[in-house]
Formats: C-alpha cells, sequence, structure tokens
C-alpha cells in the first residue's frame, strides 16, 4: 500500500498546490417551482471524489468526518486556495430566436455538503452536496456545466497531462403528461477510486434509480457528456453492458494495463419511459416507451492499475447485488451484508462495512461479527416513514484490514410504499384485521423482495394473541419476526405482523391469515398482484410502432404506423408505386411517393389521364377539325375533312373535285402538295386557262 502512495504522490509532482486532485463524481437534478418567489428551480444532487488533503474535507479526513459537513473546511480550503480552487458553475441555454446565453454562475451557488465516505489508506474521499440553481423561465433546455482542474494524469487514456474534469446536465422544466411534474434525472450511488489488478476480468456494477419509475440504459460517456478529452479517449478493453448497466474492464493485455498505470471511466446513464409521455409546450412532445431520450446523466471515476488487488467479496447469505425491495410503510426494512478477504493471509480480517443511503441519509447499523471462514457481517435496518416514500439506494463498500477494498458497491434499490388505511368493521368479542390491504394494494415485480404489515384487534382480554398465513399460493410468503404490540388507535388489543415474500413469476397470489384471541379467530384473504416483466421493456413493436403492456405485464399490443400490421408491425405496407408486374400507374405513368400510403402519377404523351393513368384521353375533344371536318379517331384526334378541304385541321382547300376541263388531281411525293393536272390546250391552277395546246403541271 504504501508503494501506491509514493506512486500517487509522484502522479501529483506535477500539479500545482492550488489545485485540487479530482477523482470523478456524478450529478442528478430535480426540477420544480419555488413557492416563496414564484422562480423555477434546478435540485442539483452532487457527488465528488477527491484525494485526501486536496478536497473539501480539509488537509485531513479521518473516518470519523464521514457524514460532517464539510462547510467550515471546504470555507478554509477557499480562502488558503483561492474562490475557484473547486471548479466554477456556467449555465448555458438557448433563447426563442436559437441563440446560445453562457452565465457565469458560480457566486450564486451555495453549496450543502457533506463527507458521505472515505477511506484514508487510499487516500479519497467521497463528498455529497446540495444545491439549488435559478434558470431561466419559458425556456426549453438549459444546460448546467461544473468544470475545474484537475484529474492526474490519466496514461490508459493517453493523457499525460491531468484534464480538466466536467460534470453537465441538461435540464428541461417542462412537465410529463404521466406525473404532471418535470422530468426527475436518474441517481447513481457510486464510489470514486477504484483499484485493479493486472491481468483480470473485472465487472462493476452500476446502481440507478429512477423517481418517474423509467427504464434505466447505459452506454461510456461521448461528445462533451463528461469533457471531450475524456470521452474521446477511453481505457482500452472496456465496455458497458446497456441494460444491466455493467463495466466491463479486461485487464489482461500486458502492453496496456501495466503496475501504476492510471485512468478515467466515464459512463452516461439515461432513462426512457414506460408509457407514453407527452412533454407539454414541446414541438416533439410525444415520447415513445423505450425509444426516446429523456436526460441523462454522467458517472466518472479514477482507475488505478496494480500488480495484485486481493479485493475483499460479499458472500451469501448477503442478497444479489442490485436486488430490489418493496416496502410498505410500517415495517421494518433489514437486510445483512456479509462478506471475507480474499487473501491468503489467513490472519486478513474484513475492518470495516461502509453503508450509504441516497442523499446521505442516516440507517440503523449493527457492529460486525465475526464467523467461520473469516466471514463477517453486519445488519442495517430502519423503518420508513411516510417521509421516506419514493426510491432509495442502499450500498456498502467493505474493506479488510490491510486498506483493500471491494471493487464495486454492493447495492439494493429500496421503494418505499403507502399503505392504505382501508377500515375494517368492528367484530365485537371476536379478532378482526385492521386496515386490511385490498386488491391491488399490493403490487410488486416478480424476483423482488416485497415486504408489508398486517394488523389485527381484538376487544376480548389480552387482545390478538397471534396472526399466523393460514394458506397460501405464494410459496415464498412467510410472517418475519414476532407479534407486533401497536398503538390503541388500531383498535383494542392490536397486534401487527410483517408478511415478506419474493416470487420468481408473475400473478395474482392468494394469502389467507388468520387472527387469533384466546377464544376464536378471524381468516380473510389478501390478494397480491406479482408483475412480469414488462414485455415493452424489450421493444417488439418494429417499425417505430408503439408499445402498450396489458396491466398484468402478461401480453402486450403493439400500435402500428399507418399502413404496417402484424403482431409487432412486422408486416410492411405494399410498395407505394407497385411493381413492374402492378404498377400503381398504368399505361406508362411515372409514380412519385408522397407519403406512406400515397402517391402522385405523372401521366406520359397526355394520352392517359386519372388518378392512376387508367383513363385513355379522348383526343377528339381537343382535335380542331374546324367547320370542313369531322374527328374519327379518338386515339388519334384524326380529322376526315369534306371535299374541298384537307390537312390536319381540314383548314387548306383542296384541289380535289375543283380541276376544271377534266384536269386531274395529284398529290406530290415530294412536297405533298395536290396539284391540277390540266389536259391539252388548259391552264392555271384549276386548268381554268386556255393555252396553245401544250400540257401544263401547275
Amino acid at each position: 500500500m504504501a508503494l501506491l502512495f509514493a506512486v500517487l504522490l509522484c502522479l501529483t509532482g506535477c500539479l500545482a498546490d492550488d489545485t485540487p486532485i479530482f477523482y470523478g463524481g456524478s450529478m442528478s437534478f430535480t426540477t420544480f417551482r419555488d413557492e416563496t418567489d414564484n422562480a423555477v428551480k434546478v435540485h442539483l444532487k452532487l457527488l465528488t471524489g477527491w484525494k485526501i488533503s486536496t478536497g473539501p474535507c480539509g488537509n485531513t479526513c479521518p473516518r470519523s468526518r464521514t457524514r460532517s459537513s464539510t462547510t467550515q473546511s471546504r470555507k478554509n480550503m477557499l480562502t488558503a486556495k483561492g474562490p475557484n480552487y473547486f471548479g466554477k458553475w456556467e449555465m448555458e441555454w438557448k433563447d426563442q430566436h436559437k441563440q446560445v446565453h453562457t452565465r457565469d454562475i458560480s457566486n450564486t451557488v451555495n453549496l450543502t455538503e457533506k463527507v458521505e465516505s472515505v477511506n484514508p489508506r487510499a487516500e479519497w474521499e467521497l463528498d455529497t452536496a446540495d444545491l439549488y440553481v435559478p434558470i431561466p423561465d419559458q425556456i426549453q433546455y438549459v444546460d448546467i456545466i461544473f468544470t475545474g482542474n484537475a484529474w492526474l494524469g490519466l496514461s490508459l487514456n493517453k493523457l499525460s497531462r491531468g484534464p480538466e474534469w466536467h460534470l453537465q446536465v441538461k435540464v428541461n422544466s417542462h412537465s410529463r403528461s404521466d406525473t404532471m411534474r418535470p422530468n426527475r434525472s436518474p441517481v447513481v450511488q457510486m464510489k470514486p477510486f477504484f483499484k485493479l489488478g493486472v491481468n483480470r476480468t473485472y465487472e462493476i456494477s452500476l446502481t440507478a434509480m429512477d423517481e418517474d419509475d423509467d427504464a434505466i440504459h447505459c452506454r461510456l460517456s461521448k461528445y462533451v457528456e463528461a469533457g471531450p478529452a475524456i470521452t474521446s479517449k477511453s481505457i482500452p478493453n472496456t465496455s458497458v453492458d446497456k441494460d444491466s448497466c455493467t463495466i466491463r474492464v479486461d485487464t489482461t493485455d500486458s502492453r496496456v494495463f501495466v503496475e501504476n498505470a492510471t485512468g478515467a471511466i466515464a459512463v452516461t446513464i439515461q432513462d426512457y419511459t414506460r408509457k407514453l409521455v407527452v412533454l407539454k409546450e414541446e414541438e416533439d412532445a410525444i415520447k415513445i416507451p423505450y425509444v426516446h431520450v429523456i436526460s441523462a446523466v454522467t458517472v466518472q471515476f479514477f482507475v488505478f492499475i496494480v500488480e495484485h488487488a486481493d479485493e475483499p467479496i460479499f458472500v451469501d447469505p448477503t442478497p444479489s447485488n442490485r436486488q430490489t425491495f418493496i416496502i410498505y410503510v410500517g415495517v421494518e426494512f433489514m437486510v445483512e451484508f456479509c462478506a471475507r478477504p480474499t487473501s491468503p493471509d489467513p490472519n486478513r480480517k474484513i475492518e470495516l462495512f461502509d453503508i450509504t443511503r441516497t442523499g446521505g441519509r442516516e440507517t440503523n447499523q449493527t457492529d460486525i461479527r465475526y464467523s467461520g471462514g473469516r466471514i463477517a457481517s453486519v445488519r442495517v435496518s430502519w423503518i420508513p416513514t411516510e417521509a421516506d416514500l419514493g426510491k432509495d439506494i442502499l450500498c456498502a463498500r467493505v474493506e479488510d484490514d490491510a486498506g483493500f477494498e471491494s471493487v464495486d458497491l454492493h447495492c439494493f434499490t429500496i421503494v418505499i410504499k403507502p399503505y392504505e388505511p382501508h377500515p375494517q368493521n368492528h367484530l365485537q368479542g371476536r379478532p378482526y384485521f385492521v386496515f386490511f390491504p385490498l386488491p391491488g394494494d399490493i403490487v410488486f415485480p416478480e424476483r423482488a423482495f416485497c415486504k408489508f404489515p398486517i394488523y389485527a384487534a381484538s376487544s376480548t382480554f389480552g387482545g390478538i394473541t397471534n396472526i399466523s398465513i393460514r394458506s397460501s399460493d405464494a410459496l415464498t410468503a412467510h410472517v418475519v419476526g414476532n407479534l407486533i404490540p401497536v398503538n390503541s388507535s388500531y383498535g383494542p388489543g392490536a397486534k401487527m405482523v410483517q408478511i415478506e415474500m419474493k416470487e420468481s413469476s408473475g400473478g395474482v397470489r392468494r394469502i389467507c391469515l388468520e387472527a387469533s384471541d384466546k377464544n376464536s379467530s378471524t381468516i380473510q384473504c389478501v390478494t397480491a398482484n406479482v408483475l412480469k416483466k414488462d414485455p415493452c421493456e424489450v421493444t417488439p413493436c418494429q417499425n417505430q410502432g408503439h408499445c402498450i403492456a396489458s396491466e398484468d405485464h402478461d401480453d402486450f399490443y403493439c400500435q402500428c404506423k399507418l399502413g404496417f400490421e402484424g403482431k409487432t408491425c412486422e408486416k410492411s405496407p405494399p410498395p407505394v408505386c407497385g411493381n413492374l408486374t402492378h404498377p400503381a400507374c398504368l399505361n406508362g405513368g411515372h409514380c412519385f411517393k408522397t407519403g406512406v400510403e400515397t402517391f402522385f402519377c405523372v401521366c406520359t404523351t397526355h394520352k392517359f389521364t386519372g388518378i392512376r393513368c387508367e383513363n385513355k384521353v379522348d383526343q377528339c375533344i381537343s382535335a380542331n377539325c374546324g367547320t370542313h371536318g369531322i374527328c374519327v379517331d379518338t386515339d388519334t384526334g384524326k380529322c376526315n375533312c369534306t371535299d374541298g378541304y384537307t390537312g390536319q385541321h381540314c383548314n387548306i382547300r383542296s384541289s380535289v373535285g375543283v380541276c376544271q376541263n377534266e384536269g386531274i388531281c395529284y398529290k406530290s411525293i415530294l412536297t405533298a402538295r395536290e396539284r391540277c393536272v390540266c389536259p391539252v390546250s388548259f391552264y392555271g391552277e384549276s386548268c381554268e386557262n386556255i393555252t396553245d395546246g401544250s400540257l401544263n403541271i401547275i
């Protein structure tokens, strides 16, 4: 460990004393209208990692500073190092004329900050802060940007000089049609510093949640999302699984991953609606489920390569990483974390379980217990109240006594739901259930833990003596713990039990409960709706079809775009302009597509008309045969002329029938003109003149 920090000290040697050393971070947001001044504001939640002695925790940051405020230590650092030591804040937006505006808001940003986590041996601290930023009203998008100097030199990113850090979010203040409030970005719990061994393949899990219950997908950051330096030069052999948000780092290439190499990884987390959503006051307001991105946040962290990384690991019976818990108000949330060292040293032991919750909220944590196989464990619990409604992330980081820590955080998503008070009839002299759940009250996804309370009361002396499961088609349903007395507002002799279940498949479950006092009992059944995975999540609808899941997620329906058909809109409409065998435009007409099912025909040579050039044009309508002819051919418009006239339009006087004195009419092959061939002794155009007897052709 001493060598590790000597190397880090060497890496920081080129940085000025008044420069902090940034180890990564993340920024998420919610938007609201402040009733006190009627201003639209963004509530930013900021996580930032720093090398100890350069961060807001101050020159020293022992473990005892965890969960403590950084107000005074931050102020001391800024006084000593300068007002921009911890970076600057900017706001950028476009007005209605598409003009870009940028404003430095550093002087208006006030943070409420505390230490979230600290590892003195690895010399990193993680701080969490809340800040509120007013934004221009009637603006569709506002970018809030936090930048500063600097990362360490990042050899894995081929950045020998530590680049500027860059955190940015794009905020849309327009309300959603499903929640009737502006969108809330994904929130992630993280740690800033990762020590990875050579010749290994690591899978680092990110746990993110979304208060709007949107779907979440992940990818490596690009463009300016984490600053151009980081995004343009990502660490080799690093990838991100879109659906699970698992980062895979393969360190087996000895040409790249050498001891003491350093790097930064940036991942962008995007949220997609699960239902059709409209954003008010937007031109492209309709957001298609699992297709259109609503917002995005980035997570950045520092990587240090070592020869051996004997990181501790979590073991059974710890629930799996990223497990979801559905907890109804009134019951206790409790989970056990178990871990052991991986070092071959038999004396190595677990020294710390560092437990964190979203926003730095507190939990109850037991002391470490040790058991066989060098396994250590702690229990974490709290009883949620109405103030906890919504989503939460609970994470654990474990360290051994040599300073090695678990590679990633082991996290759970906690969803706190209200327990609806449905009054029951008071049964005199018999047990009765209080506030019993109605159908539709208990709803949770398959493979999630669900825990809810059941209350019963009895006016019989001694009250309720037992509440148990009489029968159930939920194989995993069971009573957790003992009968718990509750206050008299629930009824005389009231007690409560906690029911827990985790079903591997969806469907409706029926659980019949029996409440007993010393004389009698009452049975009542509750139904729980176990939701299958949303079938629309895999985007089954093709050709931009809109997927709508059934209420129980048992099936889906595709709303296809005009012209498409089939279960998944897989059947395309026939070509608008047809094909060679069955053309849309007939008789040689040229087809032009104007829409999904619309076209326009340009008919050729003016001989055909109609939408598809299907009608032959009567050429006699346009033929001009004058007063000395009549049209006899509708295909060509040919004129038959009366005696004495010729030509296309029968407007030329013909010699035919007017050659006098027995003259003969002759049509020239060369000129196509008609002439009279006069007999002897006559000449003239019509042989009307007498001559001396010679032959004349006019």
